[in-house]
């Protein structure tokens, strides 16, 4: 049940906020649908869930439509050079790796773990190169 105390952190920062804008409520309604879909699952109320999740889907949609995109689009590189083909090159390992990674793990096929290991492995790889490359404002 660690959803619960995220949900009242997050609600939290949410109300000590000054300016609240229209994203910012999409966020809270996203952690709060978020953690009453998970304790609906947790007891196996499953035919509520099932509402809570197309809600789910719906912010989720509306979030990245509306923040998710510009977090990509405004990123700024130290260097455009190297370091940008480097980033996205492993950018696109890492979704790789995870993804057949999943899908060996789900089929039962040999190295399914081996290759979802490499995958988390290079996530926080880069994770370590986001912070270092990209311009902070």
């Amino acid at each position: 049940m660690s959803t619960i105390p995220l949900a009242l952190l997050y609600s939290l920062r949410f109300l000590n906020k000054k300016e609240k804008k229209r994203i910012d409520i999409v966020k809270l309604g996203l952690v709060l649908v978020w953690t009453i879909n998970i304790i609906l699952k947790t007891y196996h109320i499953n035919f509520i869930a099932y509402g809570f999740e197309l809600v789910l889907f719906v912010l989720f949609v509306w979030w990245f439509i509306e923040d998710g995109l510009r977090y990509f689009s405004k990123r700024k590189f130290i260097n455009n050079g190297f370091i940008k083909f480097f980033y996205y090159g492993l950018c696109i390992l890492t979704i790789t790796l995870i993804l057949w990674g999943t899908l060996f793990k789900i089929q039962h096929w040999p190295y399914g773990s081996l290759i979802l290991t490499f995958g988390f492995l290079f996530l926080v790889m880069m994770l370590i190169v986001d912070y270092v490359v990209i311009k902070r404002s």
